[in-house]
């Protein structure tokens, strides 16, 4: 693990992780109409994550009390997730056209949980901070979080050698391979790498 790194469960720096995120996936949610700061408050908008929720387990490795990389864990929900709201008041605030894109977008990546599994939704790492294995730290506290009958699973980009190299060298497998046109249309990305991990204790 990189020296003076922690990983913590912590929501007290909701916007800093809201934009790290953000920025992290800029390329995949970008919307030319509107600002970055537009950006982040329409994914703000959208951010169903706090602490309340036992279904959901949002990490960050700090260095020097900076956020320097997030990873959020998802469970299949005990019951139904409430739907948002804010509809209305998105629209009147980004545009109709914005919101939409983001929802569509969102709705794309959304994966059906199982029993037993826990989904990696997102990981990001600061840019002048990758490389530095804070990326690897964060996976492995991820896995720290399954057990024995559990399993831990992700999708990537099937252009994404560097992070699919890494997440092999952890014992992740590849279990399947989707291609589906909406994503490729949505992300100029079609083909998707479906990988897990099962504890082997």
């Amino acid at each position: 693990m990189p020296q003076n790194l922690i990983i913590s469960r912590s929501f007290k720096q909701e916007d800093a992780i809201q934009k790290l995120v953000l920025t992290a996936f800029r390329s995949k949610f970008k919307t030319t109409r509107l600002s970055e700061e537009e950006q982040l408050q329409l994914v703000h908008s959208f951010w169903q994550i706090t602490d309340e929720d036992p279904d959901q387990k949002q990490f960050v490795a700090l260095q020097n009390d900076q956020i320097r990389g997030t990873i959020l864990l998802r469970s299949k929900p005990k019951k139904p997730a409430k739907p948002s709201l804010n509809f209305l008041s998105q629209c009147r605030s980004f545009g109709i056209r914005n919101t939409l894109k983001i929802m569509i977008q969102l709705l794309a990546l959304e994966h059906t949980l199982t029993d037993n599994e826990r989904y990696i939704d997102h990981i990001a790492v600061v840019q002048n901070a990758q490389r530095q294995g804070i990326g690897k730290a964060l996976l492995k506290r991820a896995q720290a979080e399954i057990s024995t009958n559990e399993r831990l699973t992700l999708y990537v980009s099937k252009k994404n050698n560097n992070a699919i190299k890494l997440y092999k060298t952890l014992g992740f497998q590849i279990t399947n391979q989707h291609t589906g046109l909406l994503r490729g249309l949505l992300f100029n990305e079609a083909s998707w790498i479906f990988m897990e991990w099962r504890n082997p204790s």
